[in-house]
């Protein structure tokens, strides 16, 4: 058996019961991509034999044939909105071996088939949903980089006591910082605000003498 049909026997073996019941048809394939669309969206399977061995799934709305947006929303995306457990270690899988590769076809389309029925009928509230929660991971993801870009140097003011530059570095970061970070931060804060009241009672101390 050749790659293409094996890729797509193992496919269509996996996905057999979403097809029926959704109404899924296979629509194009090759030795490492299967797709498949129903009326109003599309799973679309990709198997990289030749370097990494992952396995991707992605989905798209369809509105007259047509994906509607440019990226498919890939399986971990999908499998977070709806509440899959392990959703991020069960939306990852890589693999050299067939026979495991089968098998975690097999597992995706249980898994799909009942946790994340809304994606399976193209409902336009999910893929909503699901856009919705792409920008807020992206945006996440962004300050993430953001923090880390700025991480090193705040270390350095952390340990040279120059609190004021720590305050300055990741007050705007609150939102993504560890529980360890805003401790030092909440303490950074306090011995600057300490100092400041001792600043203020002795400035305050001189105009009494004066």
């Amino acid at each position: 058996m050749d790659a293409k049909v094996m890729f797509e026997s193992m496919v269509l073996d996996a996905f057999s019961p979403i097809m029926a019941k959704y109404g899924y048809e296979l629509v194009e394939s090759d030795d490492c991509y299967v797709r498949l669309d129903s009326q109003n969206s599309s799973i679309q399977l990709h198997y990289d034999r030749r370097r990494s061995f992952e396995v991707g799934v992605g989905f798209s709305e369809l509105v007259n044939g047509e994906c509607l947006r440019r990226i498919p929303f890939n399986l971990g995306e999908a499998f977070r909105e709806c509440g899959v457990p392990d959703a991020n270690t069960s939306s990852f899988f890589q693999s050299g071996d067939i026979s495991q590769v089968r098998c975690y076809l097999a597992s995706v389309a249980d898994r799909l088939m009942n946790y994340c029925e809304p994606i399976l009928t193209g409902d336009r509230g999910f893929f909503e949903a699901v856009n919705h929660r792409r920008s807020v991971e992206a945006a996440a993801y962004t300050r993430q980089i953001q923090f880390q870009s700025v991480r090193d140097e705040a270390d350095r003011a952390w340990r040279d006591r120059e609190y004021d530059k720590y305050v300055n570095l990741l007050a705007e970061f609150n939102d993504v910082l560890p529980e360890s970070d805003q401790k030092k931060l909440d303490y950074a804060r306090k011995k600057l605000d300490d100092g400041n009241c001792r600043t203020n009672t002795q400035s305050g101390s001189t105009s009494d003498t004066l």
